[in-house]
């Protein structure tokens, strides 16, 4: 079974399960997903290895979950703004290779050249995120998203 991955990238950054944080995270993380989706309930939690799904609906979710999760955790932990998105997906893809099981091995090696093309991705699914709860994203074209 792979990891979850909102539980794979907290325990990334380091943030405790259960602590007063991660619900701040989580909450914010839902929100934004919410206003992007038109809808009250939250997707079902995409695992680690979505991120490098070949179905693009899969993989959009995640990046989505993803991006969302990036911008609550830069939101509400000042410590985590240190961290680049380009490390922490390299860190996820890392520690899910290491941690893989009998069939991921062909996600492994074939993701390592895609890890620039993912964090644009996700820089992507960022900004339209942001841009869709109305905040004003520098650089960004007020028609694009």
């Amino acid at each position: 079974m792979t990891p979850v991955l909102h539980d794979a990238l907290f325990k990334l950054l380091g943030v405790h399960e259960g602590s007063r944080l991660q619900e701040k995270i989580i909450n914010s993380s839902r929100l934004l997903i919410a206003g992007v989706e038109g809808t009250e309930c939250p997707p079902k939690p995409a695992a680690v290895i979505d991120l490098w799904s070949s179905e693009v609906e899969r993989r959009t979710v995640a990046e989505r979950q993803l991006a969302s999760i990036w911008i609550a955790a830069k939101f509400w932990g000042s410590s985590l703004q240190r961290v680049s998105l380009s490390t922490l997906v390299t860190d996820l893809l890392y520690r899910f290779c290491v941690d893989a099981q009998q069939g991921s091995e062909g996600v492994c090696a074939g993701s390592w050249n895609d890890t620039m093309e993912m964090v644009n991705r996700l820089h992507e699914a960022e900004m339209v995120l942001l841009r869709r709860q109305r905040f004003v994203v520098p650089g960004v074209s007020v028609g694009i998203a």
